[in-house]
């Protein structure tokens, strides 16, 4: 059988006696591990800072509480994040699968919200550990350790990892389930076929989008028809294994969406938000990301090992193979309408980075055989050193995710001291998004009131999402006096709607106008049904003439300190900004604020990654007890 490229052979037994020697290349992994392990524990905090993470550990927690990942609201109050969309019966679903979820659910189930927290972590150790098996099938000894080093000081990598997202897990299952078919290309079992078809087909159940690396699959599938006796067995049992995982996805969105095609995507109509004219415009912006923030010095060596995987007859199917995986998800993501430069943005693109580490380090080992040993360790070592001093100021710097999520799980501690279970709590996006994931109390969406929580309750958290872009204002422009989300559909209301218009119309239209206000506190007083009610947000905005006080008595419970923040403008921060549509399509806006007080383009560093705080977690808060006593035209019973 003819492998895919330069594959190990298989060794048969040998029928030796087992006699235990020390290998320096595993115990170099092990210790590889045992660090990232050590980095990740010290900046573990049990909390979800991110709205992305609302959609799948909230997804997560509801479907370990209800066995379902759709919901009805029980009360027209109740907080629905924003990721969460409307379906045509009514339900709420999110926009993302329900795959990395169902990894949620049983440990969230089993040993609680903190302990669901560590599915990243976890799956960021399973993805080194499955680079350290894929790349043992392509690198001499020695070489697949370098390549798992390189990622695992990759800051990006280190970041998502302890961000609570679905890239991580991507990550994992495609390492591990390419690993297997490689080894199937080598040895040939049918359980591997199957094995590599199970893990592989997890992938769009996780993420929709990263669906397009099945060509990858399937064109090295195809390359091997006259590599076994009967291809056709392990092509059926390739699917088989690919189809254990998909089929219910597809069942789930027939039931819930009535068609197996539709995905949550299709409710805020973002299939139509791929176009040439976006690809032009965020093509370049992506290749220097790509370098800058992404793979850093090791973009050129991938280039140059890739392209001569694909110049050498013997290597040209591991080519192809690392080209249909990478290609297909960088035109994909080039071409859709939300895209830029920096690690925001990047983070769509990790999945490859595995692919394109074990190009750089094949090249490297490649190209450096014909020196001599020392000359080969000393070339390894300048890059291996260059490559961490590119990258380990961002690792170590001030870390703004981890400043987010403690003042979030210290409010979530604090809330449990004076409440209980059931209880109702008005507060703004940030904090409702994380409490929405613990589901120990009954959330009011603070964005419906009409301003009672002053700056807490603006829509999304005081400004975490973009303004309408230029040139796409219509009906789904912003409106701060409505609380209305931003929206990307143009007056025809046939572009992509990320916020889903129609769902913010659906759940503001019941308190518009001057009697909103008294009916939105009337429906959040019925839904408590004698529990207590709590507020959170600063003491000047709770205190305010015109917010809740007005509504009845509010009770300071507890007070928190103003959490610590980081310098403005530290040095090495990532870049960014926000997307901007215009003639050229959707771009970087120059000079434009960048998301949750970055800055743009052209601004001070720290664009792509928030400087501050957003509203709602920057101050000092309290936390309040509401009693909410007569309203307008009634007498409450004593």
């Amino acid at each position: 059988m003819e492998n895919a490229g330069r594959l190990k052979k298989s060794s048969g037994h040998t029928g030796r006696r087992f006699s235990f020697s020390f290998d320096w290349e595993w115990a170099g992994f092990f210790l590889l591990l045992a660090l990232v392990a050590l980095f990740l524990a010290l900046r573990f905090v049990p909390a979800i800072s991110e709205p992305d993470a609302n959609g799948y550990w909230a997804q997560g927690s509801l479907i370990a509480r209800t066995g379902q990942s759709v919901f009805l609201p029980s009360s027209p109050a109740q907080y629905v994040g924003m990721h969460w969309l409307l379906t045509p019966d009514g339900y709420y679903m999110s926009r993302y699968p329900p795959g990395l979820a169902v990894l949620i659910a049983p440990v969230y189930l089993a040993f609680g919200y903190r302990a669901s927290l560590l599915v990243n972590p976890v799956l960021a150790l399973a993805a080194l550990a499955g680079l350290f098996f894929l790349a043992g099938e392509i690198l001499p000894r020695g070489w697949r350790l370098l390549a798992v080093v390189f990622l695992a000081i990759n800051p990006l990598f280190l970041r998502h990892a302890r961000e609570c997202d679905s890239h991580m897990a991507v990550v994992a299952f495609l390492v591990w389930g390419l690993g297997v078919l490689l080894r199937w290309s080598r040895e040939g079992h049918l359980r591997q076929a199957f094995l590599a078809g199970l893990l592989l087909g997890c992938i769009p159940t996780i993420r929709y989008p990263e669906a397009v690396m099945g060509l990858a699959v399937a064109l090295f599938l195809v390359q091997h028809h006259r590599c076994r006796p009967i291809m056709l067995r392990h092509y059926v049992a390739a699917a088989a294994g690919a189809a254990l995982p998909i089929l219910p996805l597809l069942v789930r969105n027939h039931l819930v969406l009535g068609a197996f095609w539709r995905t949550g995507y299709t409710l805020s109509r973002e299939q139509t938000g791929f176009s040439w004219a976006f690809f032009k415009s965020h093509a370049m912006s992506y290749l220097r990301s790509l370098n800058d923030e992404g793979l850093g010095l090791l973009l050129a060596p991938a280039m140059m090992g890739l392209t001569l995987m694909l110049c050498r007859k013997s290597d040209r199917r591991l080519g192809i193979l690392w080209s249909a995986l990478s290609l297909p998800v960088m035109v994909l993501y080039m071409s859709y309408y939300w895209g830029g430069e920096g690690n925001m943005f990047m983070r769509f693109l990790l999945p490859v980075f595995p692919g394109l580490i074990l190009c750089a380090v094949w090249a490297l080992e490649e190209l450096t055989r014909p020196l001599g040993g020392s000359a080969r360790m000393a070339m390894t070592a300048v890059l291996l050193l260059m490559q961490a001093g590119w990258g380990g100021r961002e690792i170590f710097q001030g870390d703004m995710l981890r400043l987010q999520k403690e003042g979030l799980a210290a409010l979530t501690d604090s809330l449990a001291e004076v409440s209980a279970e059931g209880d109702v709590v008005l507060a703004g996006d940030p904090i409702q998004q994380h409490l929405d994931f613990v589901r120990r109390w009954r959330l009011a969406d603070a964005a419906l009131s009409q301003g009672l929580l002053g700056n807490a309750g603006r829509f999304a958290g005081g400004g975490m999402l973009p303004p309408a872009p230029p040139g796409m204002a219509g009906p789904g422009a912003a409106d701060p006096g409505r609380n209305e989300a931003p929206d990307m559909a143009g007056p025809d209301r046939d572009g992509p709607s990320p916020m889903q218009l129609e769902k913010q119309q659906s759940r503001m239209q019941a308190y518009r106008g001057l009697e909103g206000r008294s009916k939105y506190v009337r429906d959040v007083r019925a839904w408590a049904r004698g529990r207590r009610i709590f507020l959170i947000g600063s003491e000047a905005d709770l205190n305010r003439t015109g917010g809740a006080g007005s509504f009845g008595k509010v009770q300071v419970l507890k007070r928190l300190s103003a959490p610590r923040s980081l310098p403005e403008n530290r040095i090495g921060a990532p870049r960014g900004g926000m997307p901007r549509m215009g003639p050229g399509g959707v771009g970087m806006a120059r000079g434009v604020p960048g998301p949750q007080g970055g800055a743009g383009r052209d601004g001070p560093p720290g664009g792509g990654l928030p400087n501050r705080l957003p509203a709602g977690l920057s101050d000092a808060l309290v936390i309040a007890r509401w009693d909410i006593g007569d309203l307008p035209g009634e007498r409450l019973p004593k």
